[in-house]
């Protein structure tokens, strides 16, 4: 019954009865939910699947719990295995040790251990690995029985046939082993680790590393409970301190406490009790299932923590109670009277070992408010074996008494014989240990932890959920709205269908189609076929609203755009007339094309079709409404048939014939080529503009004039690649066109007059025409950036100048696409590229059939020797290279390459004030360029007049900077100089030395010295006088204008060129007053007397020798005996002159008027220069320069 019970509460059991009734109910119930009218399980194929993913999630859930709880079997057993290797070393190969750890490893790879016995409830339970079953650890002294005990357990060891009743080590921590049973895993600590005898240090390290090995590899439960063994000798032998063995013993069991972080059940085991005389007479009449009963008191947990030692006190003499209770039974049983002794006095003996025992439990549940009290669950006796001497009290107390020889004593006691019985272990481990197990706490962090896990699992799987039901309900609604505005928009459609129906128009019927198309589409939608998550979780209709839409599209372009296009068609006809060229043409072979399905060519119709009716409508057809006409009438013409509306109309058309015959076959077949490559696009085509001719350096040197960017590209039709892959095919194809459908399209009026070669041969004449006039003016176009300073002169320069200079590339563009003539290169199969070009356009078989008659003019035709190459020549020639020699763009190069060069060393010199290197640079520049084509002679032309003058104005500036230094030294002497006094200062009483008033103005002079060029200044001025630099240059001329004045005032002061002042004066008597007798004008000892009479002028010369010299004027009369006035100094004479009144100054005289004492006198003053020095206007006015 027992087995029964628990099969059915087997967890595996139940685990796969939940999954066969999930499946059941996914299976039958699973159809009959539905999300309104959606069934998500009715399909069969759906439901199998769900149900596999069912079993498949349970069994990857227990693949993964079968590989984690193996991996950490397996680290656990590795550990245990590491442990043996030190031991392992030192054994031999062949030694029965060696043998039995190899085994053991064998052995212990797949270890697991089965609750039941039984066959079949083995097979439904999920085997228990090692680190799950309940782990208890053995703690005791050394001695002290606790191998034994386990040994002599009664339990089943499943590995004992093969590696003994242990498996030893575990880690590093030698000195533990482990007992496996079937239930059980037996942890039995060496003494060492209990009580950290001898080596503490390390003892203590070993104890602290097996207690993280619980944890580590049991991180829920480490442990279920503790044993506690002391022997009874340890008791009651009196050799050993049971209070320092208590506290030992206590720590330990702390320290799990607070490391392992949980709370677990300690077990008091006494063993050795058959060291107690008596024992072995008192219980030997025993049966081994008696003697497989436990001997002992149990503790509740309430009991345990609040009142240990009472109850334990008062159990235990409940115990004694009972031993002497069923004493007379025993003894009775008993023969010799030496047994019947013996068992009588066991219950003593037992009360004695009760008291230890109490003193022991005494000491071990001491406990403090800062410690977690031990959960003690009872004390147990117990006999493993039977060996060793008795304690006989009367004995010892004799011996103590009269102090007797222990080999007295030792004879008459009693041994207990070797006998392997056990008592009171197998019950106290497999119903006392093992039932309380469970009793053992969780380690809090791990709960913790588990249960945010639990709790973050559950809040993710209520998350998706709930995401999931709040999808299911968003997609109904959107998918709800989105038809009920597909509803509003039908019915919106259909008010305005009048309005759409009533004016025939083509564009308003296709774009009344599209509308209709469009009625089934969403902004929220922007592809029906693959709509966004929020419309696919149930009742999508998109795909069938799209269908019904595309059917009404289509039979709307049917019944009502095709007649439309009929009429278009008509209405071209009757606009046109053969004098639109091709477009005259065109009309009337889309017109005929409606009425003759044998020649109708759906292509050539949308093309015409689409290109009339944009530029009719060109002023207010939008870029979607393009698009829309183009994917009607796609749709229209797919069928290769338009069902004509209008009567066909044979007046019209012989009419348009007889006109489009009159008209030159080549002009059409060129506009037609024009046009039919326009409308191809120019995709396969490289674009050639300035940028991608000259390069990527081509902004650096070179503008628009129109101001358009340098990438804006020539006209793709006019470029050499379209030229041969695209314009010379669909002419060639344009031509043999023309001539197939002569006969259909223009009837009677075909012209046979011209072959297909030479109306060929105009086409092409037409289009390289065209050609040059587009090139012309593309290049036309084009500027040389302007150079502001001769730094960008410079670098323009040397851009220019490389080899592989936008300059040279675009020449090269240039080039290469106004070669036209091809017949060279695909005679000999020299450039592959043309080849490949002709080949994609259809013309290499042209090529390959030379020798045929039927194709010999059309490939005339292509090997003409085109007027683009003889337009642009010039071109050519400065790219072409003959018999291995450079191309003669290379000189042009070279010579700009040499202005380059020319420019810096110019700065240098500039800079460096050496002389100016020689201009031959220019000539040759100059010869270069005039061979460039146009436009490239006049800009590199006015390129180098902007260099000259960028390089005069760089050797202006830096002389005038020369200059200025050079005139900054002058200009301050000067001023200290001006400052000094008279003659600059009239009212000055201070004179301006003769020698400084030479250092100004003399001929050696600072001025004088100045304009006489020397150095660095006459090097970059080419000339060693600065009135020559001034000549020519109006900016210096202008700067060093009021040094005209100093040269002036020289030629005052300096008469003859004397190198100091000097010059000659007369004085003469103008007027003398008629009341005075005579005048006396002296000067530096010099007289000059007049008395009325003949007038003779003295000459007197200035400076005099004396410095200080006295010029002075005396007047005498009868009334006055002598009077005048006077000035002394080297400037005495002029203050003398400035004393009176200048009534007259011209030229070189000055006439001045005296009034001494109310007389008056007027003298002239006359000097020998042009320049009159007497005039100090000059002087006042002179500012130094």
């Amino acid at each position: 019954m027992k087995k029964i019970l628990y099969f059915l509460g087997s967890r595996s059991l139940w685990v796969m009865l939940g999954i066969a009734g999930l499946i059941i109910l996914v299976w039958f119930i699973g159809p009959l939910i539905s999300i309104g009218e959606i069934r998500p399980l009715a399909n069969k194929t759906i439901r199998l699947a769900v149900c596999a993913a069912i079993i498949g999630i349970w069994l990857a859930k227990a693949i993964f719990r079968q590989y984690r709880e193996s991996r950490r079997n397996a680290a656990l057993l590795k550990e245990i295995r590491a442990a043996q290797e030190p031991i392992l070393k030192n054994a031999s190969d062949v030694s029965s040790m060696s043998r039995q750890f190899a085994e053991m490893d064998k052995v212990l790879k797949n270890a697991k251990f089965s609750r039941s016995k039984n066959s079949l409830l083995a097979r439904l339970e999920e085997g228990q690995y090692l680190y799950q079953m309940p782990w208890y650890v053995v703690l005791g002294a050394a001695g002290s029985g606790k191998t034994t005990a386990l040994k002599r357990s009664g339990l089943n060891f499943p590995l004992e046939s093969t590696l003994g009743t242990s498996v030893s080590g575990l880690a590093g921590t030698r000195d533990c082993d482990w007992f496996l049973s079937d239930e059980i895993v037996l942890l039995d600590t060496a003494g060492r680790l209990s009580l950290h005898d001898n080596h503490s240090n390390k003892d203590s390290s070993d104890w602290e590393e097996f207690v993280s090995l619980l944890k580590r590899y049991r991180p829920k439960q480490p442990i279920n409970g503790v044993v506690v063994t002391v022997g009874v000798d340890d008791l009651l032998g009196g050799k050993t301190n049971i209070t320092e063995i208590s506290a030992e013993l206590r720590k330990r069991i702390h320290e799990m406490h607070t490391k392992l972080g949980i709370h677990f059940p300690v077990y008091l085991m006494i063993t050795k009790l058959d060291l107690l005389h008596g024992f072995d007479k008192f219980f030997n009449h025993l049966t081994e299932e008696q003697r497989n009963q436990y001997l002992g008191i149990s503790l509740s947990d309430t009991e345990g923590m609040e009142t240990p030692i009472a109850t334990a006190s008062n159990a235990l003499s409940e115990v004694v109670d009972k031993l002497r209770s069923s004493m007379l039974g025993t003894i009775h049983q008993l023969e010799s009277s030496e047994d019947k002794a013996a068992a009588f006095a066991f219950p003593e003996e037992f009360e004695r070992l009760n008291q230890a025992v109490l003193s022991l439990f005494k000491e071990l549940s001491k406990s403090s408010k800062f410690e977690q009290p031990i959960s003690w669950r009872g004390v147990y006796f117990s006999s493993g074996t039977q060996t060793g001497q008795h304690f006989n009290p009367i004995l010892d107390g004799l011996q103590n008494d009269f102090q007797l020889s222990k080999k007295y004593l030792d004879s008459d006691r009693t041994k207990t014989q070797n006998n392997e019985r056990s008592f009171f272990l197998h019950r106290l481990f497999s119903d006392v240990i093992l039932s309380e197990a469970n009793l053992a706490g969780e380690n809090k962090s791990w709960f913790v932890k588990k249960q945010m896990l639990y709790w973050l699992g559950i809040g993710a799987i209520v998350t998706i959920v709930a995401a999931c039901l709040a999808m299911m309900l968003n997609s109904y609604s959107n998918n709800r709205s989105y038809l009920e505005q597909v509803g509003d928009k039908a019915t919106k459609l259909g008010q305005e269908a009048k309005k759409y129906t009533e004016a025939p128009d083509l564009l308003k019927a296709v774009t009344f189609a599209e509308h209709v198309k469009d009625t089934t589409s969403s902004r929220e939608i922007p592809d029906l076929s693959s709509p966004p998550l929020s419309y696919r979780m149930g009742l999508y209709q998109g795909g069938q609203m799209e269908d019904v839409g595309e059917s009404a599209y289509r039979r709307i372009l049917q019944d009502n755009v095709m007649p439309l296009i009929s009429f278009k068609l008509d209405e071209l006809l009757r606009t046109t007339s053969g004098s639109d060229g091709i477009n005259g043409y065109n009309a009337l072979k889309a017109y005929l094309m409606m009425y003759d399905k044998e020649h109708f060519d759906a292509a050539f119709m949308q093309n015409w079709l689409m290109t009339n009716l944009s530029k009719a409508e060109s002023s207010g057809m939008s870029e979607q409404q393009k698009k829309s006409l183009e994917k009607a009438l796609n749709q229209i013409l797919s069928k290769q048939s338009i069902t004509p509306s209008v009567p066909y109309d044979e007046e019209l058309v012989e009419r348009r014939r007889q006109e489009i015959a009159q008209r030159d076959i080549a002009t059409m077949v060129l506009e037609d080529t024009i046009n039919t490559v326009a409308l191809s696009g120019k995709e396969g085509i490289t674009p050639v503009s300035f940028s991608s001719m000259g390069g990527v350096q081509s902004h650096l040197l070179f503008r628009r004039k129109t101001g358009g960017a340098l990438k804006e590209p020539i006209n793709f039709i006019y470029t050499k690649e379209a030229y041969i892959t695209k314009v010379l095919p669909t002419m060639v194809k344009s031509a043999e066109q023309f001539f197939n459908e002569d006969n259909w399209v223009l009837g009677s009026y075909a012209s046979q007059s011209q072959s297909k070669a030479s109306v060929l041969s105009d086409a092409q004449k037409l289009y390289f025409g065209n050609y040059i006039k587009a090139w012309n003016n593309y290049l036309s176009d084009l500027s040389l950036v302007t150079p502001k300073s001769s730094r960008e002169s410079i670098q323009i320069a040397k851009l220019l100048s490389e080899k592989n200079s936008p300059l040279v590339n675009i020449i090269k563009g240039i080039s290469d696409n106004t070669t036209l003539t091809i017949d060279k290169k695909i005679t000999d199969k020299a450039d592959s590229k043309i080849a490949d070009w002709l080949n994609r356009a259809g013309l290499s078989k042209l090529l390959d059939a030379e020798g045929e008659a039927n194709v010999k003019n059309e490939l005339s035709a292509l090997k003409l020797a085109t007027p683009v190459d003889d337009a642009f020549a010039d071109f050519h020639s400065l790219t072409e290279t003959t018999n291995d020699q450079p191309p003669a763009i290379n000189s042009v190069t070279e010579a700009i390459n040499d202005l380059y060069v020319y420019l810096v060393a110019v700065n240098v010199a500039v800079e460096k004030g050496v002389d100016l290197p020689p201009d031959d640079p220019f000539v040759k520049y100059k010869a270069e360029v005039n061979r460039l084509p146009m436009p490239f002679r006049p800009m590199l032309d006015s390129f180098s007049e902007i260099i000259l003058k960028n390089t005069d104005k760089i050797v202006d500036e830096k002389l005038m900077s020369t200059l200025e230094k050079q005139l900054a030294t002058v200009t301050n002497s000067c001023q200290e100089i001006h400052e000094q006094g008279y003659p600059f200062d009239r009212g000055s009483e201070n004179n301006v030395a003769l020698e400084s008033f030479t250092n100004i103005f003399g001929p050696n002079g600072m001025y004088s010295k100045f304009t006489n060029l020397s150095g660095e200044a006459a090097v970059l001025a080419r000339s060693e006088k600065l009135e020559t630099l001034t000549a020519k240059n109006s900016a210096f001329k202008d700067r060093f204008s009021r040094l005209n004045d100093i040269a002036a005032i020289r030629q005052g002061y300096f008469d003859k060129g004397s190198e100091t002042p000097t010059f000659d004066f007369t004085v003469k008597v103008l007027i003398l007053d008629s009341s005075l007798e005579s005048v006396n004008v002296s000067y530096a000892g010099k007289s000059y007397v007049y008395s009325h009479g003949p007038v003779n002028p003295a000459t007197f010369t200035w400076p005099s020798k004396e410095e200080n010299a006295l010029a002075k004027i005396d007047i005498s009369s009868p009334q006055i005996n002598s009077a005048g006035i006077s000035s002394t100094g080297p400037w005495s004479i002029f203050r003398l002159i400035e004393k009176g009144k200048i009534i007259r100054q011209t030229g070189n005289t000055t006439v001045v008027e005296y009034n001494i004492q109310g007389k008056n006198v007027v003298l002239e003053f006359t000097t020998s220069t042009a320049f009159n020095p007497f005039n100090l206007n000059k002087l006042r006015n002179f500012q130094c320069v």
